[in-house]
Order: C-alpha cells, then sequence, then structure tokens
C-alpha cells in the first residue's frame, strides 16, 4: 500500500526495476485500504506523488480495487514483482496472491519475489508515531520484554492440532471517515463532509480470525439476514473475509437482517461523533430456523474440543440454541455481553 515509503520499499522497487525495461507500481485506493481505521494515513494520491519522485519508477497508477487481478488482465506484464513476505501463500492473510500469481502465469509472465530488507509500515506507524495512548504504549514495551509471554507463546502453539466452533452473531463493522463542518444556523444537528467508508469483520467474524491465528481448524457457525446487510452482499463479504482455516456455516434468518455497526468518525482527530446500528430485535430466527441450526448443533458439537460463544446480546441465540450447546459442548467457553 506504500502508506509509510521507507528504505525497504525503496530497494524492493530498485531490484524489481532490474527485471523489465519498464516499471509500474500501483497503490491500494484508499476505499479498499484494509489496515485498520485512521489508515491509510496518506491518501492515494500523496502516496502516487511521492512513489513518483523515485528514480526507479517509471509509472505510477491508482488500483480501484481490493487485489490487483484486473490491473494485471490489463497490462499484462512479463514480470510481476511481489515482496519477500509474499514469497509464502499461506502467510498471505488476504489469500490475493494465489489469485494475481495465476493471472500474471494465464498472460504468460512470472512472479518475481525480490529477497530485500524487510520492514513493516503498519508497525513503524504503531510504535514511533503515537497510534497508542502513552500507557497502552508502556504496557506493550513491558510485554515485549517480559520473559513469561515467550513461555505463554509455547503454550499456544500446543493448541495448533485443536479443533474449535465459534458460535454466535457475524457482525460487519463500519467506519464512515467524515470532516465537521460545525453547525447549521438553523438547527443544532452538526454537519459532516463525507470522505470514505471502510467495512470490517467483527462480531464472531473477528473472533473465528483471531482463533484461526492459532489452531489449524476453525469452524463458524453464524446467522445471515435475509433482508440484506446495508447494500453489502453479507454472505460473500464473510467468506472474503474470513481466514483460509475456517470452515462456515452460515444459517439465513429470513426476517432478520445481517447486523451493521456503523461509527462516524472524525477523519482528523478520530473521535467517535456517533453510532448508528442496523438489526432487526429479537429474535432473529423463526421457529423452523431454530430447529434447523439445533439439529446442526446436536450433530456437530461432539466433533469439537472447544466451542467459543460469544454473545454479543443482538438476538441470534435463543433458550433452546443455549440449551443445545450446554448439552453437547465437550469445553465451552462463553462471553456475553
Amino acid at each position: 500500500m506504500f502508506d509509510l515509503i521507507h528504505l525497504g520499499h525503496v530497494r524492493h522497487l530498485q531490484r524489481a526495476r532490474e527485471e523489465g525495461d519498464v516499471l509500474m507500481v500501483t497503490v491500494t485506493a484508499d476505499a479498499y485500504s484494509r489496515k485498520g481505521p485512521g489508515r491509510p494515513v496518506f491518501t492515494d494520491m500523496l502516496r502516487a506523488e511521492a512513489l513518483a519522485a523515485l528514480e526507479c519508477v517509471d509509472y505510477v497508477a491508482i488500483n480501484h480495487a481490493d487485489s490487483a487481478e484486473e490491473v494485471i488482465a490489463n497490462l499484462k506484464p512479463d514480470v510481476y514483482a511481489k515482496g519477500n513476505d509474499y514469497r509464502h501463500a499461506a502467510d498471505d492473510l488476504s489469500g490475493k496472491i494465489v489469485v494475481e500469481k495465476n493471472a500474471v502465469e494465464a498472460h504468460g509472465g512470472r512472479i518475481h519475489f525480490t529477497d530485500e530488507i524487510t520492514f513493516s509500515s503498519s508497525q513503524i506507524l504503531n510504535r514511533h508515531f503515537g497510534i497508542f495512548p502513552e500507557e497502552t504504549d508502556r504496557y506493550l514495551r513491558d510485554c515485549r520484554a517480559d520473559p513469561t509471554f515467550t513461555e505463554i507463546s509455547r503454550e499456544f502453539e500446543k493448541l495448533a492440532g485443536k479443533k474449535v466452533l465459534i458460535i454466535g452473531e457475524a457482525i460487519i463493522d463500519r467506519y464512515t471517515f467524515v470532516v465537521p463542518m460545525g453547525k447549521s444556523a438553523k438547527s443544532a444537528a452538526i454537519s459532516v463532509q463525507h470522505q470514505r467508508t471502510e467495512n470490517y469483520a467483527g462480531g464472531t467474524l473477528a473472533v473465528a480470525n483471531h482463533a484461526a491465528s492459532f489452531v489449524d481448524q476453525v469452524a463458524l457457525v453464524t446467522g445471515l439476514g435475509g433482508k440484506g446487510a446495508q447494500g453489502l452482499d453479507g454472505k460473500a463479504f464473510m467468506r472474503g473475509h474470513l481466514r483460509d482455516n475456517i470452515e462456515p456455516h452460515l444459517f439465513e434468518f429470513s426476517e432478520a437482517q445481517t447486523i451493521v455497526k456503523e461509527r462516524f468518525v472524525d477523519s482528523d482527530t478520530m473521535t467517535k461523533l456517533f453510532e448508528m446500528y442496523y438489526f432487526e430485535q429479537e429474535p432473529q430466527a423463526s421457529a423452523a430456523e431454530e430447529a434447523q441450526v439445533c439439529r446442526w448443533l446436536e450433530a456437530n458439537l461432539g466433533e469439537f474440543d472447544a466451542v467459543i460463544v460469544p454473545d454479543y446480546g443482538n438476538g441470534m441465540l435463543t433458550p433452546r440454541m443455549i440449551e443445545v450447546i450446554c448439552a453437547h459442548s465437550p469445553y465451552l467457553a462463553v462471553n456475553a455481553q
């Protein structure tokens, strides 16, 4: 994304330039950034301008997509250069590197991984540019220096072979970044100018992704609203934002809406202005839909080493579902709000 250009980027681009006669670089458009709230720090135009100033770069373009597949199809490059951190496809959380590699090879090109010094823009920004309050920074520094955390890490490694099931509400966390323009002279309402909107996997989607970073097999049981997800394809969003080692079981609740929680954020100060939640009042499932979920749980709960239930209180889990989960889970961990 080239949000903060550093020596690792420069060496990568210089090495990539040696593989061909012309070097074209693309940056991901702001709307498709997946680095978290407040990122990118620099807009796509500023990032493109910084790259264009480098002597080794011939052309720069802004890619309005979450992968380079379409760019590759249009340019048909002889060489597609990526950093060494993409060499092992399993390490790419987005899962896009395999798709992009296939697109390059389909047009007769090849992918090349540069082997230069590697830095993380996110880590540099987080560590040195005040992303967290001083108290949080101090706590994290102490954690890194504490040998106890090395022992804890070893214990986490022992969990890899376990099979885990996550049950609960999937939430789409939406952040809409705005610039406040002051109050209207005729009312007390605050006027804002929209900048961009970003959608993230929240609720059990986030829990499943965290669990999948520790264990090899994770399954997810969650609800999908038959009334939509505020303009998003809920099923496609969920599948596209889950790690590859997660097996989703998405049950559709026809009279419910996929939960969307939207936060309106001041782009300059990162202050949350207000929130707007989109979801139906409980219960979400009809009697027939509840029975379908319960049958699946009764048949499958015994196959898992652990069952994790994050209940956000939005109505997915019915008393009957809770009874089944408690009766059939070999090991049950619950976080109820």
